[in-house]
């Protein structure tokens, strides 16, 4: 999920690569993508740079759909439609 720079700013270093080997690693186990969206807005989409605000939250979504579940489910729309 998005966070705004002042709210990414709390994390320590070591913190942050604590988060990210965890991340890595749960994908690995998992066998998924990960899609880190984390600096994804600016500090002007947050009320407290952790909560969007609803034109952020629009745009952010937006984003998503466009970039991540637009190509992740394109294939598959494709294929469902072949079978009609």
């Amino acid at each position: 999920m998005p966070e705004g720079p002042t709210f990414r700013s709390f994390y320590s270093p070591d913190a942050r690569a604590e988060i990210d080997r965890c991340l890595e690693q749960l994908c690995k186990d998992f066998h998924i993508a990960l899609v880190d969206a984390r600096g994804w807005m600016p500090e002007t989409a947050f009320f407290d740079s952790h909560h969007l605000l609803p034109p952020g939250a629009v745009t952010f979504t937006q984003r998503l759909e466009r970039e991540v579940l637009n190509p992740l489910f394109a294939d598959k729309v494709l294929a469902a439609r072949s079978e009609l």
